[in-house]
């Protein structure tokens, strides 16, 4: 499913049957260039969430998912192709934080960035895996602004049984 430019958080939130369940995974939070230590908080950040979303919803996500190439692993795509682009391409070099919407029917994964947004099309036109996963995606990826987005945002539906 390609990425989705007019979808809003209110939207995905309705849609996913949000529970009133939301978590915030801080990584660097100050505006200024990331510290050395930024990319361990990163991904002690992005195991959090696999980890929480394992236990929460019985699933099998693994950040190592991306590594052997499994794009059937949404979640790890998203995680390590959002921080990714972020630690490449943002002002300050580093994400700000992830934050984590639950549903019934599903959950959101937001990773925010401080400084200066990015234009979605402008980034989408200079090549990169980040923006071919978008447009591969099963699942919704939207922005919290297409002309200075600084929050990229994964909806992600499951068939759950008693959630």
């Amino acid at each position: 499913m390609p990425f989705h430019l007019t979808t809003t958080i209110a939207q995905a939130l309705q849609e996913i049957e949000f529970t009133g369940e939301q978590k915030t995974f801080s990584i660097h939070e100050t505006e200024q260039l990331r510290p050395d230590d930024v990319l361990n908080a990163y991904g002690a950040a992005k195991w959090s969430i696999i980890d929480f979303l394992n236990h929460h919803y019985q699933q099998n996500f693994d950040l190592y998912h991306w590594l052997q190439e499994n794009k059937e692993d949404e979640v790890a795509y998203f995680l390590n192709e959002a921080g990714s682009n972020c630690l490449t391409h943002s002002q300050y070099k580093a994400p700000s934080r992830f934050q984590l919407w639950l549903g019934k029917k599903g959950f959101i994964i937001g990773m925010e960035q401080k400084g200066k947004g990015f234009n979605v099309e402008k980034a989408r036109s200079a090549a990169g895996g980040f923006f071919t996963f978008f447009e591969q995606s099963k699942s919704v990826v939207f922005f919290d602004d297409a002309e200075k987005a600084k929050t990229t945002f994964i909806q992600v539906f499951l068939a759950l049984d008693s959630h």
